[in-house]
């Protein structure tokens, strides 16, 4: 939330209208008088009668800076940006370090879209007023709506450290964390904002959506209930619960709570996506189709559009119509690139990572580190692969086993290699340069470390049993796992490439420096040829106790899969794995892949590229390479 600021010399308004009456009917042009009644009058509400007050007030004393930012202030409560604009540059023209009505500037320049020159607007009030808490919070924003998140959270902060009793503040600083996929900090974040204003029922919603982000359902949804208790007719907060349920399966109580949101607001686009993923996992595709065709039709906000038209590609990809289902994937990316947090992800950062790893990770250096590690704890297995290669079906197999404990995408790795590693490096050495100067016991510290932040993340490894760390693009950091757990098995996906790009797509990921790529069909298949070369390299240089199995494979005779999978781990077989989809109704799992995994196994996504072999023409010379390495047959043109 943005703050802006009306500004006045009196003290307290209302106490000083009648006095202010008082005076205008002995003068009737007196500016104060008119300045400060049309200040009540926006105060209660009457902005049209503000304007009027307030604009004969400048009539009568032009050049009071006051008069200009807070006629602007009426003029932005009527909607009217672009005369609050004007206004606003008055007032700084007459006082160039008037900070509230920089601060002000910047509130409608944001609603204008004019993010930078917000930005900009924001930094002046600042620097005139560096304790303008209001300034800093609105900075955030400014910062947020240009995906420059962690330069937003330093600003909310500073917010914070000027006020701490600022609960829009602490809010916005868990939207920022959450952005970020920082979900703990963003819960803490949002329990600060409520302990200060516990009776917002969208603070309560805001908690309850990173409590599902986490995992911690029955949490979430208590935040849910206190956020309905507060306002029954919290739109938000029954959506909430709707798509909490639909990810939990239970699809007639996600039903009810999407006509509940229908009822507090009947234009709730998050509803009618609910409705139509109910519909299509219901087996109502044509229904599905029908309340997104209906969205579409009255809705222009790109994310919605997004969303919608990737649903609708969806139910179009299972009712075989291809040419109009990959062209609602190309319009739902088009969106999603049009988003500002999408265009301000640095593209080039993860390329970046794959390209430094790919030179730094060689033989002659990691043949000189230890091949194991002492310890208490049992070295994690890792569970890797390129996105929508298998990895989540995979996951709730090994979960199924008796002796597994099975993680749902946790940053562990990414967490212990930036945050981490620096605390037992005794220089300035930047990683992975600083890989090299770590001793026997950092790493075992590390790896106690590890185990640390697994705890954080709620997770517990009950003893006996093993973990699988189930990340997909760990793959790309598999030179540090093999510093950290050098006797870590690592079981590597494999999936037709033509597939797992095309997957990935038409997926709606969460987009950050690596699905960013997904946006586009020739930058999907350019990331996945940077990411498997890594991979190949990795296999020949990093000396991994490594297993690479194909979704294929493992659709097409599940036991003999497993039964490899676990016999590499050193695992007995367990019949539990072949009743996977039983438990998975039980557990929550946060990928793209959760409205699937209960389901039997199909073959149906096998060689579903050869549906779109006209659309994926441009790319397959890229991924002909891979096909050939990874055993697949390259198919000639038809």
């Amino acid at each position: 939330m943005q703050e802006g600021v009306a500004h006045h010399r009196a003290g307290r308004l209302r106490d000083a209208e009648t006095a202010y009456r008082r005076v205008l009917a002995a003068l009737p042009d007196h500016a104060d008088a008119l300045h400060l009644l049309g200040l009540v009058a926006h105060n209660s509400g009457d902005h049209r009668a503000a304007v009027k007050r307030i604009g004969k007030a400048i009539k009568r004393n032009p050049s009071a800076p006051d008069y200009h930012n807070n006629l602007g202030e009426a003029h932005r409560a009527l909607g009217a940006g672009d005369r609050a604009i004007a206004c606003y540059r008055r007032a700084i023209g007459l006082n160039a370090d008037f900070a509230l009505a920089h601060n002000n500037l910047g509130i409608v320049l944001i609603d204008a879209g004019r993010v930078e020159e917000a930005a900009a607007a924001f930094e002046k009030a600042i620097a005139a007023e560096p304790k303008l808490a209001w300034a800093h919070n609105n900075l955030g924003n400014a910062l947020t709506y240009q995906g420059r998140f962690a330069d937003a959270v330093a600003a909310y902060e500073r917010a914070i450290a000027l006020r701490p009793d600022y609960a829009d503040a602490h809010n916005n600083l868990g939207n920022a964390w959450k952005s970020q996929g920082k979900f703990h900090d963003a819960v803490a974040a949002y329990r600060r904002a409520i302990d200060l204003s516990p009776g917002s029922a969208a603070l309560h919603t805001n908690l309850g959506n990173a409590l599902v982000e986490l995992g911690q359902t029955e949490a979430a949804m208590a935040s849910f209930a206190r956020a309905l208790e507060v306002d029954a007719d919290h739109a938000d907060a029954h959506f909430g619960r709707g798509d909490l349920f639909e990810k939990q399966h239970e699809f007639e109580a996600a039903r009810e709570a999407a006509r509940q949101v229908m009822r507090c607001a009947a234009d709730h686009a998050g509803a009618a996506l609910l409705l139509a993923r109910l519909d299509r996992r219901q087996g109502k595709p044509e229904e599905a189709r029908g309340r997104l065709d209906a969205l579409l039709g009255r809705d222009r906000e790109s994310a919605v559009i997004m969303a919608a038209r990737a649903a609708r590609g969806q139910i179009s990809d299972e009712l075989g119509d291809y040419a109009a289902a990959f062209a609602d994937f190309e319009a739902a990316n088009r969106a999603r690139f049009a988003d500002r947090s999408a265009r301000a992800v640095d593209r080039d950062a993860f390329l970046g990572r794959i390209a430094r790893n790919r030179r730094w990770f060689s033989g002659a250096r990691v043949g000189s580190w230890p091949s194991e590690v002492g310890g208490e704890a049992r070295a994690p297995v890792f569970l890797v692969g390129f996105p929508r290669s298998g990895t989540t079906l995979t996951e709730q197999m090994l979960h199924a086993h008796p002796n597994l404990t099975v993680s749902d995408e946790l940053p562990v790795i990414w967490g212990l290699m930036n945050e981490d590693v620096a605390r037992f490096v005794r220089s300035d050495t930047p990683f992975p340069d600083c890989l090299d100067e770590l001793e026997e016991p950092d790493i075992r510290a590390l790896g106690e470390r590890y185990w640390g932040r697994l705890g954080e993340h709620g997770v517990t490894v009950a003893p006996g049993r093993r973990f699988v760390d189930k990340l997909p693009l760990n793959i790309v950091d598999l030179g540090f796992v093999r510093r950290v757990f050098p006797d870590s098995p690592v079981l590597v996906a494999l999936r037709d490439p033509r597939d797992v790009c095309l997957s990935c797509f038409m997926q709606d990921f969460r987009i950050n420096q690596a699905m960013v790529h997904f946006l586009d069909l020739g930058s999907t298949a350019a990331l996945y040829a940077a990411v498997m070369d890594l991979w190949l390299h990795y296999r020949s240089v990093l000396g991994l106790s490594f297993l690479e199995f194909r979704y294929e494979d493992l659709v097409a005779d599940v036991e003999t899969t497993v039964r490899a999978l676990l016999a590499f781990i050193g695992e007995p077989w367990d019949d539990g794995v072949l009743r996977h989809a039983e438990s998975a109704k039980r557990r929550f799992v946060s990928t793209p892949s959760y409205r699937d995994i209960f389901k039997p196994v199909s073959s149906r996504a096998v060689g579903r590229w050869r549906n779109y072999r006209e659309q994926l023409a441009p790319v397959l010379p890229v991924l002909d390479r891979f096909v050939a390495q990874f055993g697949y047959r390259c198919q000639a043109p038809t």
